[in-house]
């Protein structure tokens, strides 16, 4: 969701341990405001989120909130790209032929 009206805050808050930096967009209308917090350190990932819509009347009708809890900075642990033990390569271009080969009704 974009904004008809975006702005630097100011504020820097701390989120799971970074530090980010706030931005706020708005409708033109005021009928929803979005607040995403951006962490440079993580190449400017958002690490919080506030959305609030409004109805015609300025009454809050929902709010979202995300927000990071936890991060663990560095290399992940290369045990998480080892191929199991029963690991088999197939070739897909032979599964793209067979499945070229046969009609839709002889399947």
């Amino acid at each position: 969701m974009a904004g008809t009206s975006a702005r630097k805050t100011g504020r820097e808050p701390v989120v799971a341990g970074i530090r980010s930096v706030e931005y706020v967009y708005e409708s033109a209308d005021h009928r929803w405001a979005q607040q995403i917090d951006f962490a440079p350190a993580l190449g400017c990932t958002a690490v919080a989120y506030h959305l609030t819509k409004r109805n015609a009347a300025g009454w809050k009708i929902s709010e979202d909130d995300e927000r990071l809890v936890s991060v663990n900075l560095g290399e992940p642990d290369q045990a998480l790209f080892v191929l199991p033990n029963n690991y088999r390569h197939y070739d897909h271009t032979v599964f793209a032929y067979c499945a070229l080969s046969v009609s839709p009704c002889e399947r």
